[in-house]
């Protein structure tokens, strides 16, 4: 009788682990100089809806959101990743806080914790690939469409 209440609870255990849902932020760097750009990631293990990001309070967003989604299976069990990232250039030196993000999972709503960044002075050469791919000399091309027709 205890052997079997033991593999009851170690059976619910395991359905409790797998069933938490995880929402975490992370960034490429905690610490940049003022010219260095700065990606941010929200990962959460469960799909959801209405994804909110932050204001991005004394930073520029130059890109994103740019969204994945990752599914595999392995041994049977289903491991699953929906990731948000967003590419940030910081508009002044200090430490800055990026405050948290939101998310819906299951009709309940989970929140991000808030990152501190360091934000030093220019350095003389960006050094990290996100710099490299976003950099101030990128070109901005807009179009605008006539409404009038034209034969």
């Amino acid at each position: 009788m205890v052997r079997n209440l033991f593999t009851i609870l170690l059976i619910f255990k395991s359905f409790i682990l797998f069933s938490q849902v995880k929402f975490d932020a992370s960034v490429s760097k905690s610490k940049l100089g003022l010219n260095e750009r700065l990606r941010i990631d929200f990962v959460m293990n469960q799909n959801g809806d209405n994804f909110s990001p932050p204001n991005f309070e004394n930073f520029q967003i130059i890109g994103g959101p740019n969204q994945s989604i990752k599914t595999s299976y392995v041994n049977g069990e289903r491991s699953f990743s929906k990731t948000y990232s967003y590419f940030l250039k910081p508009l002044k030196k200090g430490n800055l806080r990026i405050s948290q993000a939101t998310i819906e999972i299951d009709g309940e709503i989970y929140k991000s914790m808030p990152i501190e960044v360091l934000i030093t002075d220019s350095v003389s050469q960006p050094s990290d690939s996100v710099t490299q791919y976003y950099s101030d000399d990128d070109i901005e091309l807009r179009a605008l469409i006539s409404k009038d027709l034209h034969i």
